[in-house]
């Protein structure tokens, strides 16, 4: 069978009938990870959304769960008795693409802050291995960090 079964309403597909749902189930998932993913990447790079961090993790696996029931269970109206696994089927590769394209698409928008955040890090431990301080200097040699241990013993 084809996509044609896939958008039949109310066409009760069965293991016999349709044995491809799964595969399209899968199909469909990716394809709600990938609009949400990125969905998400665009939305949170405004300052004013509530779906970041574990929110927005929580809201995609619900949609890529539940979404796709809804369409096989109401739409199609499936015998999903006959199905194996078919409600978990494709849930860890759409939920994996989402958090891909969300994390890149996040990237791309911030590229900006990661490269002051970078140059930020690299100048902070320049200042640390360059420093005129010979505390600092000590501390961080061979001696120093034998006089550090038997101290404290």
């Amino acid at each position: 069978m084809s996509w044609k079964s896939f958008t039949a309403f109310k066409s009760k597909p069965s293991i016999d009938v349709y044995p491809n749902l799964p595969d399209h189930i899968t199909w469909a998932r990716l394809f709600l990870g990938l609009s949400y993913g990125m969905l998400l990447g665009f939305i949170e790079s405004k300052q004013n959304t509530n779906l970041q961090g574990v929110a927005g993790i929580i809201s995609g696996l619900l949609v890529i769960i539940f979404l796709p029931m809804g369409y096989i269970n109401l739409y199609l109206t499936a015998q999903t008795e006959t199905y194996k696994n078919l409600y978990i089927q494709g849930v860890n590769n759409g939920l994996a693409l989402m958090l891909l394209i969300w994390i890149t698409a996040f990237t791309i928008i911030h590229n900006e802050e990661g490269f002051a955040l970078t140059k930020g890090t690299l100048l902070t431990f320049a200042d640390v291995v360059v420093s005129d301080d010979k505390s600092a200097t000590h501390s961080m040699t061979e001696e120093g960090l034998s006089d550090n241990l038997h101290s404290e013993f």
